[in-house]
């Protein structure tokens, strides 16, 4: 007898579940390949016991990307509460590790604008978001620097000192920077 999940996703996809495999990655979820019974391959996403439920904020992420960039990301077939599920991109690996360098680094400069031309359109985004099992905040700021150094220095640094990975010397040299 299929389980509730098993049924609302084949209600979703159009096809049964018919085999899963555990994939490599997930440092906050457990991360499967699902194979469907008309063949089609998709990524089930469901969060790990030890961390918080951040599968509504990567859908958001991913919806958002997929919109207003060139960044190759998979679409959101479905998101509830504990599990997301998106198409599955298929890859080789990387076989050149530079020429990967530097395909990310021309996706992420074309997303963030990389010469930012329009004065009044400030750093930041909507909300905040997660990066891995971090919180990212993206607190709007019309100055890249300043930006980056409080949404993302300065924020990671007091998640690295309120879990013990340097000390309160170290943080007060960051916040002098």
């Amino acid at each position: 007898m299929a389980s509730p999940l098993a049924k609302q996703l084949e209600k979703i996809l159009g096809s049964p579940v018919t085999g899963s495999r555990p994939m490599r990655g997930g440092d906050i979820a457990d991360v499967s390949l699902l194979t469907l019974k008309n063949g089609r391959q998709v990524v089930a996403k469901r969060p790990r016991a030890d961390q918080p439920d951040s599968t509504a904020t990567e859908a958001m992420m991913l919806k958002y990307l997929g919109k207003n960039s060139k960044l190759p990301v998979p679409e959101v077939l479905y998101q509830a509460p504990g599990i997301l599920v998106i198409s599955h991109v298929a890859h080789k690996g990387t076989s050149d590790a530079r020429k990967a360098a530097e395909s990310a680094a021309f996706h992420i400069a074309a997303l963030h604008g990389n010469v930012h031309k329009d004065k009044s359109k400030p750093y930041g985004f909507k909300c905040d978001t997660v990066i891995g099992p971090l919180a990212q905040q993206n607190r709007a700021h019309v100055n890249w620097v300043d930006f980056f150094a409080e949404n993302r220095l300065q924020s990671m640094a007091q998640s690295c000192l309120n879990t013990y990975r340097f000390d309160a010397e170290l943080m007060v040299r960051i916040q002098g920077l």
